[in-house]
């Protein structure tokens, strides 16, 4: 009775062959940001900042966003996140520091590439504590007494953001 079953050999020729055919894949550079933060000893009324650091596509999502005080983000954080849960339309990073911590620079891979980058920073005071970081770039996150504010940053390197986790 002759034994039809390929060789181990051809199986492996074949391999070698279908993953040269579809092996073909676009190199894709992802581009990194760093975020500098800094918090004031009397930050918060001198308690903890919770700080989201989101990266969204999706158009309607960015609008609505942008009309949210961070009270509104942190209340509703988890539903629009059940709601978005692909993380081609949304990633959020999320921190919480207290007044006066030193905080190592974070770097954050930009894969997919989105459309803008916003923080919400929940202060126990009222404003609307959010801010819209320039897409792409990297920035300094002042955590103040009562408020945040965004400065721009040189360019992530592993030299001046030697950490890699966001």
């Amino acid at each position: 009775m002759a034994n039809n079953a390929p060789s181990g050999r051809a199986l492996t020729l074949l391999a070698v062959a279908f993953s040269l055919l579809t092996g073909c894949h676009k190199i894709v550079k992802v581009r990194t940001i760093c975020l500098r933060t800094d918090i004031s000893a009397q930050a918060n009324q001198n308690q903890p900042v919770a700080v989201d650091v989101l990266l969204v596509r999706d158009k309607d999502l960015i609008k609505k966003l942008m009309t949210m005080t961070a009270a509104d983000w942190f209340s509703q954080r988890a539903q629009i996140m059940r709601d978005f849960p692909d993380p081609k339309d949304l990633v959020v990073f999320h921190r919480e520091w207290v007044p006066n911590q030193v905080i190592p620079c974070s770097s954050l891979a930009l894969n997919p590439m989105p459309k803008a980058t916003i923080l919400f920073a929940n202060y126990f005071g009222k404003g609307d504590h959010r801010a819209r970081l320039v897409n792409g770039k990297s920035a300094t996150i002042r955590l103040g007494d009562d408020d945040v504010e965004i400065l721009p940053l040189a360019e992530c390197t592993k030299t001046s953001c030697p950490t890699d986790n966001p």
